[in-house]
């Protein structure tokens, strides 16, 4: 008589092995062993992949399925995958109402093929805390008031809105790969807020002529701002004093610079002096993108007179734009960067080495 190794396992062992299946694959797991077909409804998770399926019928039978299976139990969280074309909005919408009625806290959707607007109450949830969203289009609530929300992950989404959130919770915000139409504003006010990364590309045939963008997060310690667009960036971090960690500023590209005058160039520099000088002095790493460090090359005259406020700075990057040769950097412009740093002599002698051409 062979002995059954699985029944022998702890019972904590199975259900971990069973939170990294999918539904479907969990349920059908009921044959391995006589201790496995009562373990899966204990799962706190749902996990459909609606690639697992041969047609819609079968799909659909499924999700009926698991709802009444699930009518009694409480559901942790609900994970939603679809990367094949043609998936009806109404089953995303009715997917989406059930982990909410569920008063599912975590949510992940994955539909890059997906051309529908996603449902708008995608955002709805009060006790939704953790978000993650990709191949998506969507419209923020005006304003977004997530006040349970601590992390919020965007990736290849489309934004149609101006994106303005009011987050006492929210500890991590990423939009990373995406696009935006309609955008004039970024506001975000979360005092838990420590790492944010806003990395998108703008669609507007029309662009507006000034973005503003404010973060209002007075102990983030990690920011990312890169941005394609032909707007002026408004940037704002009047409440942000304890950037430490690590900021990677991209906001202007070189076909802005192009597009742009002198007064406006000049304007974009001065916001740019400001926001190094009051609110990323503190960082122990920064990158700029080359185009955005024109920007300041420009008129090297407004940091001449300035004391470099980079006391902590370690490690200073330049990321060319597509095409670029790397730039020489005006001397008043490298001493505002690196003269305050006890790391000046080393970053310097890098900075020398990318101005050679290879």
């Amino acid at each position: 008589m062979k002995h059954d190794r699985l029944s022998n396992l702890p019972e904590e062992i199975l259900m971990h092995i069973l939170l990294f299946m999918e539904t479907k694959h969990a349920i059908q797991t009921s044959v391995l062993s006589k201790q496995w077909p009562r373990l899966w409804t204990k799962l706190p998770n749902l996990y459909i992949n609606a690639d697992s399926f041969h047609d819609l019928v079968s799909f659909v039978y499924f999700l009926k399925d698991i709802v009444r299976r699930y009518a009694n139990r409480e559901i942790y969280s609900c994970t939603f995958v679809c990367k094949e074309e043609g998936m009806d909005c109404r089953i995303l919408n009715e997917i989406i109402k059930y982990a909410f009625i569920k008063k599912v806290k975590c949510l992940q959707i994955q539909c890059p093929s997906m051309t529908d607007p996603a449902p708008p109450q995608i955002f709805s949830s009060e006790r939704l805390v953790t978000l993650s969203l990709e191949g998506l289009t969507n419209k923020f609530p005006a304003p977004y008031h997530g006040v349970s929300i601590r992390s919020i992950r965007l990736n290849r989404v489309i934004i149609e809105n101006d994106i303005v959130m009011y987050c006492p919770n929210l500890e991590k915000f990423f939009m990373t790969e995406s696009t935006v139409r309609d955008l004039s504003k970024i506001v975000i006010s979360a005092p838990k807020l420590v790492k944010l990364d806003l990395q998108f590309e703008c669609l507007d045939d029309n662009p507006p002529e000034e973005m503003l963008v404010h973060i209002d997060a007075p102990i983030m310690e990690s920011l990312c701002l890169h941005f394609r667009c032909d707007s002026y960036v408004n940037l704002s971090l009047d409440k942000c004093p304890t950037l430490l960690e690590y900021a990677w500023i991209d906001i202007y590209g070189d076909l802005f610079i192009e597009k742009t005058d002198v007064f406006r160039r000049k304007r974009c520099a001065m916001s740019l002096v400001k926001c190094l000088k009051d609110h990323i002095s503190a960082v122990r790493s920064l990158t700029f993108s080359s185009g955005t460090l024109k920007v300041l090359y420009e008129f090297p005259e407004l940091v001449k007179n300035l004391t470099s406020p980079f006391h902590n700075l370690k490690s200073l990057e330049l990321c060319k734009d597509e095409g670029n040769q790397p730039a020489v950097i005006p001397p008043d412009v490298e001493r505002f960067l690196v003269a305050g740093s006890p790391n000046s002599f080393e970053i310097s002698r890098g900075l020398r080495a990318k101005e050679t051409p290879e």
